[in-house]
């Protein structure tokens, strides 16, 4: 017959069994979920210390006590495992859960078990056994063999590298991951303290600790389990695939309060994660806070949107997707910035392209609709200042010997005589004569602030912008297009592009009308742009007081 004895020490032990026999059970029916397996058996493994415990104080002859004793070990030698398993699917080492590394880690337990079950036979795991009274109470007594010592060392190692795990964990975990974290260490400080105190204190703890310290381990699983369910968004998810997204991830509550973001939106918001996460988006954002205010009550959105200016300016695919949490209730959004600054960049090229495209069809047309040489060049210098929106034009034919043969202005009504001498003059000194001699594009932004600039005495209007570009065909110099603007850095190395096109377009014509090319004469063109006459500006320079940026020949268009 079998008595019992009643200790209030027995209802915690109970406490114990049903919480975690209920934790199991809810695990149970989400078991789709990561982590759900360790953790199930990690608590029928509690379960099982706790009631044998329970039962095994209770029990009051040295044989019950010692049926009960073994039976405990059922639950004893999977709880370390099991935990450790788990700690390591929290933090993201499952790639460590290999076959091989599951068996090794089953060798230990299934031998203490085993030397359990035998101890009568050689008494590795208690040397003796006996009752001895402690108060009102019959308590099981016994000295530990060198199986349990080295079961215990075991146990101690595993939760000492998941504690190790946890901690390294906790520190580089955001504040939103950090609380689900400190469940699980807990869940292993407390079972290795009270266990610790119960096996080299006994005189302390006059029944095993070890099974109460695990409800409080079972509450604080059931506090990161239900109140955070760290098994429904688990540290693993984010280190795995949030913080190795190129594109930037900011998740937002409801109060427009920054929960988390990954390093790719540290570095376009140029703040970290520990100093946004808590913070309101508005301030956090406050550079942006036009772009803040237009999305501050969205829920859903898609939009480019730009951060920055000049240079360090960076377009941005914006996605703003609303996070529920569970019946449908609105937790919060979720924003992504992807980086597409190549892909505007390329659209950029890719339009500048075409428009260049349909400058050169434009130049092209303008060269061949025109029946003689002057209709066609008056109508390509005109295109040309068009596209280029120059103020004045003008374009110099030249023979073999160098030697000007006809002239074409866009300014006013000046006079033949006046046009020829501004002709005479920048052949003798002016830049015209320079590329002359060099055949060179030169490309000048502001001849106001160059030192080796010079102006003709009587030209009619200073100029600060200049592009001049030569008109060869094959090895021959046939002419020279040039370019003015009053305004500083009008003209750019992609007009100088065009111009080379224009320019090649120009000697086709020339060389396609020979017979024409031949007599000297002087024409007035009026201004393409505005319609109103103007009189010619001509930059002069001496080749050797051309900035050495003029001299430089530009890229090959081809």
């Amino acid at each position: 017959m079998i008595h019992w004895q009643y200790t209030p020490y027995i209802l915690p032990l109970l406490a114990a069994t049903a919480i975690s026999v209920a934790l199991a059970l809810y695990a149970w029916r989400r078991r789709s979920a990561p982590g759900v397996a360790p953790f199930i058996l990690l608590m029928l493994a509690v379960a099982e210390w706790s009631l044998t415990s329970a039962l095994q104080l209770g029990s009051t002859d040295l044989v019950t006590k010692l049926l009960w004793s073994k039976v405990r070990y059922l639950g004893i030698v999977v709880v370390s495992t099991t935990w450790l398993i788990l700690v390591l699917q929290h933090t993201g080492r499952e790639k460590w859960l290999t076959r091989r590394s599951l068996i090794l880690l089953s060798i230990e337990p299934l031998a203490t078990l085993l030397l359990t079950w035998t101890n009568e036979f050689h008494h590795l795991i208690w040397r003796s056994i006996g009752l001895e009274v402690s108060g009102s109470l019959l308590v099981w007594h016994r000295t530990h063999g060198v199986a349990f010592w080295i079961h215990a060392a075991y146990s101690y190692l595993l939760l000492l590298i998941s504690i190790l795990l946890l901690v390294q964990t906790l520190v580089r975990a955001p504040r939103l991951y950090r609380a689900q974290t400190s469940a699980l260490l807990i869940g292993a400080l407390a079972p290795l303290a009270a266990n610790v105190l119960s096996t080299f204190r006994p005189d302390l703890a006059p029944v095993d600790m070890t099974p109460f310290a695990f409800t409080v381990a079972g509450a604080a699983a059931a506090w990161g389990l239900f109140r955070l369910r760290w098994l429904d968004i688990v540290p693993v998810a984010r280190d795995t695939v949030i913080e190795s997204l190129s594109d930037g991830v900011i998740v937002l509550d409801t109060q427009g309060r920054i929960l988390d973001l990954n390093p790719t939106a540290e570095g376009i918001i140029g703040c970290t994660a520990a100093q946004a996460i808590g913070r309101p988006v508005v301030r956090v954002l406050a550079p942006w806070i036009d772009l803040v205010e237009r999305y501050r009550d969205v829920t859903e959105a898609h939009d480019e949107i730009a951060l920055g200016e000049g240079e360090a300016q960076r377009h941005f695919d914006l996605r703003i997707s609303p996070v529920y949490a569970r019946r449908g209730r609105l937790a919060g959004r979720l924003v992504v910035l992807r980086d597409i600054t190549e892909r505007k960049q390329a659209e950029e090229a890719l339009r500048a392209q075409k428009q260049l495209f349909e400058r050169l069809v434009a130049v092209a047309r303008a060269t061949a609709e025109r029946p003689t040489l002057e209709d066609t060049l008056h109508n390509a210098l005109s295109v040309a200042t068009e596209l280029t929106g120059a103020e004045h034009g003008n374009l110099f034919l030249l023979d073999e010997s160098g030697a000007v043969t006809r002239s074409f202005f866009i300014h006013g009504q000046a006079e033949l005589e006046a046009q020829q001498s501004l002709s005479a003059q920048v052949m003798d000194k002016g830049l015209i004569g320079w590329i002359t001699h060099h055949r060179q594009t030169v490309l000048i932004s502001d001849t106001l602030h160059d030192e080796d600039w010079h102006e003709l005495a009587d030209a009619p209007q200073a100029a600060s912008s200049v592009l001049a570009v030569p008109i060869v065909s094959g090895s021959i110099l046939i002419g020279i297009l040039t370019l003015i603007h009053s305004r500083p850095g009008h003209f750019d190395t992609e007009h100088a592009h065009l111009m080379q096109a224009a320019a090649d377009q120009m000697a086709l014509a020339v060389v396609s009308m020979p017979s024409q090319a031949s007599a000297y004469h002087s024409y007035s063109v009026p201004e393409a742009r505005s319609g109103q006459e103007r009189k010619a500006s001509l930059p002069l320079a001496t080749s050797s007081t051309v900035p050495m940026l003029t001299k430089a020949p530009l890229p090959d268009m081809s």
